[in-house]
């Protein structure tokens, strides 16, 4: 959900980094992009935060959507 071009800096399940989440799995793709637009799956509400992760705090955005899920973008920079 960002633009064009992107590049993907770690891929889900078992990478050369899992070793550091429970059951040795990232639960995510990492990708990056010089456009810091980020855009979301579905509409919803939007939402900011931050929680404690190893040594710092990781920012992410969370649309709250109609159908009940919601929906989450970490490593966020805003």
């Amino acid at each position: 959900p960002i633009n064009d071009p992107i590049r993907i800096t770690q891929g889900f399940g078992h990478t050369s980094y899992s070793q550091r989440y429970a059951n040795d799995i990232h639960t995510g793709v990492d990708m990056v992009s010089t456009n810091s637009t980020v855009k979301s799956v579905k509409s919803g509400e939007l939402y900011q935060g931050s929680m404690k992760c190893g040594g710092g705090a990781l920012k992410y955005v969370r649309v709250k959507q109609s159908d009940g899920y919601d929906t989450y973008y970490l490593h966020v920079n805003y």
